[in-house]
């Protein structure tokens, strides 16, 4: 009876094992595509997470000290309107902040288990 054989995509291409595989070798080099890739994707959101997280966050910290201030009245008394969509702004830059830490955070623990 013969086995179905298993396919992997790779971009818009399709690839299928050879149909007898015979070798740890020949499995190896079927999956060394796609190990690669797996390994550049790895990499590439590590570099992402080092130098794009302090790239990030420091715009977020002066839209949060500003906020912060303007919400406290410093530049003038706000209407109530201005305060709601003040506090948004607030709300989603804390949101955006913390997904940031948590990312990078989740990167060192994982960078330290390698």
């Amino acid at each position: 009876m013969a086995r179905k054989s298993k396919t992997m995509t790779k971009g818009n291409h399709i690839l299928t094992p050879p149909q007898n595989l015979t070798s740890r070798k020949q499995t190896k080099e079927f999956l060394r595509p796609a190990k690669e890739a797996a390994a550049a994707a790895t990499q590439t959101e590590s570099e992402f997470l080092t130098h794009g997280s302090p790239e990030l966050r420091s715009p977020l910290s002066v839209i949060l000290g500003y906020s912060e201030l303007m919400t406290e009245g410093e530049f003038g008394p706000l209407s109530d309107e201005q305060g709601q969509i003040l506090e948004r702004v607030r709300q989603n830059a804390l949101e955006l902040y913390g997904l940031i830490t948590e990312m990078s955070n989740r990167e060192e623990r994982e960078t330290l288990a390698r």
